[in-house]
């Protein structure tokens, strides 16, 4: 079992305040808190999904200096700002209502926010991207999906060829209620999942799976055509766009599940 499908076990059997509780909102005070326990490699991260810096400075870090600056706490915060409805409420400025995004996001993708936490809107997100980007897959790519799932997490899946024939929403659903594969928390799934998508790629996540993320939520977001951006609203001109949002959210979910299993 690789190493980073051993991390995903750990943070699986580890009880985090934000899991425990689902209502739980992240607002500015608790989101600068995450910001600051972010090491470099975290920041850069967050810099990569907002577009802060390139997939080729992020790789290379030959100019250290530069990309530690443009990656900043508060060029993270206000570039985070910049591409959301923020730009229009400029009384939140300087703060990140990361709750307040998580549920603008959420919307635009046709989720039920109410009385939702911050961590379940999050999971609801990359759920239905999940979802989507199965229905983009041929049954030969869902077939190679859930074999290299099978392969990084030492298990096996039985009906795999029933499961391929699933629409994105039943085949979704299906591999949530593999207990035995994932154990009891989605953070498992999303891991090998995203691992397995990259797998097909051809990414390499020999730097662990958090620098195999970002290339992978580029490649989707990006016009390779497994597009995850499901957005249901009629943007008004001019008006923030959610799709740009969407890769740091996932980023910053994956990110603090890595902190909260660290505890």
């Amino acid at each position: 079992m690789p190493l980073w499908a051993d991390n995903a076990k750990k943070i699986n059997t580890k009880e985090s305040p934000a899991q425990a509780d689902n209502v739980k909102k992240i607002g500015p005070k608790e989101f600068d808190e995450f910001l600051k326990n972010c090491n470099m490699e975290d920041r850069l991260q967050l810099g990569l999904a907002l577009e802060l810096i390139s997939q080729k400075e992020f790789e290379n870090k030959e100019n250290w200096k530069d990309i530690e600056t443009k990656c900043s706490l508060e060029e993270i915060k206000v570039r985070l700002n910049n591409n959301s409805y923020h730009t229009f409420n400029l009384a939140h400025y300087k703060d990140v209502e990361y709750h307040e995004i998580v549920e603008w996001v959420a919307n635009s993708m046709g989720i039920e926010t109410s009385n939702k936490g911050t961590q379940t809107l999050e999971e609801e997100i990359i759920k239905k991207a999940m979802e989507k980007v199965w229905d983009s897959m041929t049954k030969d790519q869902r077939k190679q999906l859930l074999q290299n799932i099978q392969n990084s997490t030492n298990t096996k899946i039985d009906d795999i060829d029933k499961i391929i024939v699933q629409t994105g929403r039943n085949a979704i659903a299906i591999l949530i209620g593999l207990k035995a594969v994932f154990g009891f928390k989605f953070i498992s799934l999303a891991m090998v999942f995203f691992h397995g998508l990259g797998v097909i790629m051809g990414i390499t996540f020999s730097f662990g799976f958090y620098t195999g993320l970002s290339k992978v939520l580029a490649t989707l977001t990006g016009p390779w055509g497994w597009g995850i951006l499901i957005i249901t609203t009629i943007l008004s001109l001019g008006q923030p766009n959610p799709n740009d949002v969407i890769k740091f959210v996932i980023t910053t979910y994956f990110i603090r599940m890595r902190h909260n299993g660290e505890k």
